[in-house]
């Protein structure tokens, strides 16, 4: 499965975790939304910048300004990835605990079976002996 936006390409990863590929493709369609947030605002600067009073505004001020906006929003971006990893490795963190979980309560259900089979086995034999028959 592939998606291309933005100029980004999402391919599904067989090896991958389960999940993985959900998350990967809940953070492309975040970084979409996120880039035409960012081009909305971009394309409404650039009208009022464009606007017939806006020929007082010299060329070098408003690359500047775009340039100061590119730069936050950039800065804005790796801030918002690095949370959005440090998200995912909590996730992965509990979803791997949790397995162990699930894997001690497994083994827990065995035993405990095995000690009930064993109690009625030794109750057996003790009212066998009882009667005098075993």
């Amino acid at each position: 499965m592939e998606s291309a936006a933005h100029g980004c390409l999402v391919t599904a990863d067989t090896t991958a975790a389960p999940g993985a590929l959900e998350r990967r493709k809940r953070r492309q369609r975040f970084f979409n939304a996120f880039l035409d947030a960012t081009y909305e605002r971009s394309l409404k600067e650039f009208k009022w910048f464009n606007a017939p009073n806006a020929s007082r505004i010299s060329a070098e001020t408003r690359y500047a300004k775009k340039d100061a906006d590119l730069a936050g929003t950039q800065t804005r971006l790796k801030d918002v990835e690095a949370l959005l990893n440090s998200k995912e490795a909590a996730l992965n963190t509990a979803v791997s605990e949790r397995k162990a979980l699930e894997n001690t309560l497994t083994d827990l259900q065995v035993h405990v079976q095995e000690m009930c089979s064993h109690a009625e086995d030794i109750t057996e034999h003790m009212l066998l002996d009882r009667l005098g028959i075993g």
